[in-house]
């Protein structure tokens, strides 16, 4: 004899009567995956920081990296040495080749570091050059990249930008609220590092910055300047792009 399931339908209850129906459960509002949470990515540093952070608040969670070392805007970690590597002398291990494509504005290039003999993971230049403006709105930056989508910002040059950055309060000594209208400046990791802490100052990528002086009248006498800011012994093996010279140009021989 062929046993038949039951009609779901039909072996469905209903609440006794006088009997208390329970709530309809509230819908939950959407938020992101841990893995793509964190703070405001402007540089403003608003918002709460969720993800592992949040986890490790909750759960007391017991770990070797002190927690103000986790940085919010892109969860990555420092290596130790950190400051060694910035004082170090480094090397270009090739000539980089500049990216036309993915950016319709900018040359952009990412190339990694060698200090003595040796690559450093996640240690590497980042390099933007506008290909309009061939005398002014260029930048290069040393930066730590824990995964291909997270970096922390170490040291950054700017070259006549476009736009406006504005130092806080408490400086750089000598500098405190200035201002640098479309004028050339460096945030240097000096000024952005808090040694007592050990981790970068927050507030913004790298808020605090002091005027580049005298002024670099080409890009190319730029590009040398960052290459003893960062201690690059072989700077000169980035190439500056071609580009089209608009009304205001100054010829760059380099």
């Amino acid at each position: 004899m062929t046993r038949c399931l039951p009609d779901a339908k039909k072996n469905v209850s209903s609440p006794r009567a006088g009997a208390a129906i329970p709530p309809r459960a509230s819908k939950r509002p959407r938020t992101r995956p841990s893995s793509e949470a964190g703070c405001a990515e402007d540089g403003s540093g608003r918002g709460n920081c969720q993800g592992i952070y949040s986890l490790m608040i909750a759960f007391n969670y017991s770990c070797k990296v002190p927690f103000w070392q986790l940085h919010c805007r892109s969860m990555a970690i420092l290596p130790n040495n950190i400051v060694d590597l910035i004082r170090a002398e480094k090397r270009l291990d090739f000539r980089p080749q500049w990216d036309s494509s993915s950016d319709p504005r900018n040359f952009v290039l990412t190339t990694p570091l060698t200090i003595n003999e040796e690559t450093v993971g996640g240690f590497e230049l980042r390099a933007r050059v506008s290909k309009q403006f061939v005398n002014r709105d260029a930048m290069l930056q040393l930066e730590f990249a824990a995964t291909a989508r997270s970096r922390i910002e170490l040291y950054r040059c700017e070259w006549r930008p476009f736009g406006v950055h504005t130092n806080k309060a408490w400086g750089p000594p000598g500098f405190e609220l200035a201002s640098f209208r479309q004028q050339s400046h460096e945030h240097s990791f000096n000024d952005n590092w808090v040694e007592s802490e050990e981790r970068m100052r927050t507030g913004g990528s790298l808020p605090g910055a002091r005027p580049i002086n005298p002024d670099p009248t080409t890009l190319s006498e730029f590009v040398a300047f960052c290459g003893r800011c960062f201690r690059i012994t072989n700077i000169d093996l980035l190439e500056i792009p071609q580009r089209n010279a608009d009304f205001f140009w100054t010829p760059d021989n380099g």
